[in-house]
This record gives structure tokens, C-alpha cells and sequence, in this order.
């Protein structure tokens, strides 16, 4: 979807009966990356400290325990092409979002990248 929200809100389900609270909708964007730090911290571990993780925790988010992403910014990528990115100005609550190439649905068969 080339950066427009039906590309970034695809929808997740997540369950752990006795942990994660029933019927708790989280309406932050979030990214795969995000599954190793998670599943990382869940499982006792550490994520490496010698590089740059991307990814962020999403356990407060599943618990409620946070509002929002640990993301400031995220990009949204058709290839290797950066079709669009969000920011979320924390200390002003604003959400900014950028749109750097529409996507080419017609002809059918386009690809849209």
C-alpha cells in the first residue's frame, strides 16, 4: 500500500490467556521488528548491546502499561525504495507523517512499487 495506513495498520492477533488482558485493542503502529526484543525479553534474555536493536518491547503496549510506541519514527519501505515515514513528536504529542512516492496500482499488474 505503498506507506498509506491500509500498508502500515495490518492487524496483529496476540494471546496469552492469564497475562495479556482479553479484548485489549492496541491502535499503535508497531513493526516486525519488534517481535525479536519481545520475544527476547520473554524469554530471560538480553538484546545485544553491540549494535543498534530497531526493533522496541512491545509487552507494555500487549499489557497497557504504555499508550504508545517506543518508535519515534517509522518507515515505511516498498523494495529497497522509502515510499513514506511517521514521527511521533513525543514532548508534543504530535504524529507527522511523510509521503515520498505514491504508489502505481493501474495498470493491473503495476506492483505498485
Amino acid at each position: 500500500m505503498g506507506g498509506w495506513e491500509g500498508g502500515i495498520r495490518v492487524p496483529g492477533i496476540v494471546r496469552w490467556p492469564g497475562v495479556l488482558p482479553a479484548g485489549r485493542e492496541v491502535h499503535e503502529p508497531t513493526s516486525l521488528m519488534d517481535v525479536f526484543p519481545t520475544v527476547v525479553r520473554l524469554g530471560g534474555g538480553e538484546t545485544p548491546q553491540d549494535r543498534v536493536i530497531d526493533g522496541r518491547d512491545l509487552l507494555p503496549l500487549l499489557l497497557g502499561t504504555a499508550q504508545h510506541s517506543d518508535h519515534e519514527f517509522l518507515m515505511h519501505y516498498c523494495e529497497k525504495f522509502l515510499h513514506a515515514a511517521r514521527w511521533h513528536q513525543r514532548e508534543r504529542g504530535a504524529i507527522w507523517k511523510v509521503h515520498y512516492q505514491t504508489p502505481v496500482f493501474h495498470p493491473n499488474g503495476a506492483a505498485a512499487c
